[in-house]
């Protein structure tokens, strides 16, 4: 690694457009970016040669879409979206071009030659999804490292520009945030760099990493959110995080709905085990629609009577776990289980176009929210990378032929200015993993850890010296965190 850099930013080549992250959702703007407007250039910046974000790490290496094709799907969709929100929030428009943009999307992915699931016959094999369980909707693709090569060598056919090895750590905005207009970037030689763009599109994935236990790419950060908050966009849905079940050995998702089976259960701290109580009971059917915990729906009070005999006090290798009692096909399994952050719901509030509240700044994927609150159907979030990538990068690119600002001398200066502040001290090793655990804790048992005041108060205190914006940006993206699970708390 080269000597530490100055934070004096080296100015890259200027782009039209700016996608930041290569994940679906990403990758889908760049694309329409480019078709919407081809004499346009289009920069896609992502950390690594890989993708980004949680589009491309699921463990079984297939990912659902729902894909609405009647009329009554559509408004079935809809109203269950809308049903599911509480106690987040939503915005109806914005379900309805999902739900009725995702067949044209489909055929999009089609056309890229994704791999998706087929019956003998070729027809499209179609699934239920996670909390709407009464229509087979979701259709499933495989294969996610021929996905992405599918969908990066679209962007490069095309002409686009896909840069490696820049981790983007600001934006770069016009005074009093007035309009976005690029960003800054660390790049493999620790060197901090700054591109100028006409409209920027942060699609860089959600905030699981921010978590010690989380299911997301290596190319993701994990501060979107502080990025956003930066440049001033208005944020919606932040506490919703969507956390898994599974066990440690195996890797496997757990279904705890099953825990109204005989036999089944948790081994207490006397080696018992201790039955799921009876009037929980009635509440498994219901849990067992859906994966991932619900912070709306009833039957999140079994989550929390398991997430109450958590072992808390455990090194940290066991810390936050429990041993559950399962049925399996060959009788009751001992598990050591968890739970892993999966995606967030909440981001930058879009309109129908993936605009945020600030001029030049579109947000995308786990960046951005309004589609869904704080419970969100299976499959829902790949329809949104698709169907809200594809018209934010239309509509950055028209944004990008209209707009006349492009005074490079003007944003050399703005990029200085928002390195300042900007220093070279990282967190300790001890100081990341608090505010991890802290947050993991705050979002899933409020009384499991130091209240969200006392616990700032001391990781702020403790660095005293000006911190790497990599680690002031993981700060505050755990800070938003804590401040919307404050608002909404669990329970």
């Amino acid at each position: 690694m080269a000597a530490e850099s100055s934070l004096f930013p080296r100015v890259l080549p200027s782009t039209d457009v700016l996608v930041l992250g290569a994940g679906l959702a990403g990758l889908r703007a760049a694309i329409s970016a480019h078709q919407t407007d081809p004499g346009l250039s289009v920069t896609l910046a992502t950390p690594s040669h890989g993708p980004s974000g949680s589009s491309f790490a699921n463990k079984n290496n297939a990912l659902g879409m729902q894909v609405l094709e009647t009329d009554d799907q559509v408004q079935a969709c809809i109203q269950r979206v809308m049903d599911r929100a509480t106690p987040g929030q939503v915005d109806s428009a914005l379900v309805r071009v999902l739900a009725e943009e995702s067949r044209a999307r489909l055929q999009d992915m089609i056309a890229m030659g994704l791999k998706f699931d087929r019956s003998p016959a070729g027809s499209l094999q179609r699934r239920k999804g996670c909390f709407f369980p009464e229509h087979k909707s979701a259709v499933v693709f495989r294969d996610l490292g021929q996905a992405f090569s599918a969908f990066s060598s679209s962007f490069r056919d095309l002409g686009g520009d896909l840069r490696t090895g820049l981790s983007c750590i600001g934006l770069v905005s016009l005074p009093s945030r007035s309009r976005v207009v690029g960003a800054l970037f660390r790049d493999r030689d620790n060197t901090v760099r700054a591109m100028q763009a006409k409209a920027v599109i942060l699609a860089m994935g959600g905030p699981a990493p921010l978590f010690p236990r989380h299911m997301s790419d290596p190319g993701n950060s994990g501060w979107g959110l502080a990025l956003l908050a930066r440049a001033g966009a208005k944020l919606g849905n932040l506490p919703y995080v969507q956390f898994m079940w599974r066990d440690f050995s195996s890797g496997r998702f757990l279904p705890v709905g099953k825990l109204d089976s005989p036999g089944s259960g948790i081994i207490n701290n006397r080696g018992d085990v201790e039955p799921l109580p009876e009037e929980l009971r009635p509440l498994c059917a219901s849990r067992r629609s859906h994966c991932p915990m619900s912070w709306g729906l009833a039957d999140r009070a079994i989550d929390q009577w398991l997430i109450s005999r958590m072992d808390w006090n455990a090194t940290s290798a066991a810390q936050g776990t429990l041993r559950l009692v399962l049925p399996t096909p060959f009788g009751d399994e001992v598990l050591q289980a968890g739970l892993w952050a999966h995606a967030g719901n909440g981001g930058a509030v879009i309109d129908a176009h993936g605009r945020t509240s600030v001029p030049g700044l579109y947000a995308l994927g786990e960046c951005a929210t309004a589609m869904h609150g704080a419970d969100r159907i299976g499959g829902a979030m790949v329809a949104a990378t698709q169907v809200f990538g594809h018209r934010a990068g239309a509509d950055a690119a028209q944004s990008a032929a209209d707009s006349s600002w492009e005074r490079e001398s003007d944003f050399n200066d703005l990029a200085r200015l928002a390195c300042e502040g900007f220093g070279h001290h990282p967190f300790s090793t001890d100081t990341r993993d608090e505010l991890g655990w802290s947050i993991y804790t705050g979002l899933l048992h409020s009384q499991a850890h130091l209240p969200e005041k006392e616990m700032m108060e001391r990781v702020e205190s403790s660095p005293r010296r000006p911190l790497r914006p990599e680690d002031s940006l993981f700060q505050q993206a755990c800070r938003l965190l804590l401040q919307g699970c404050r608002e909404r708390p669990w329970g």
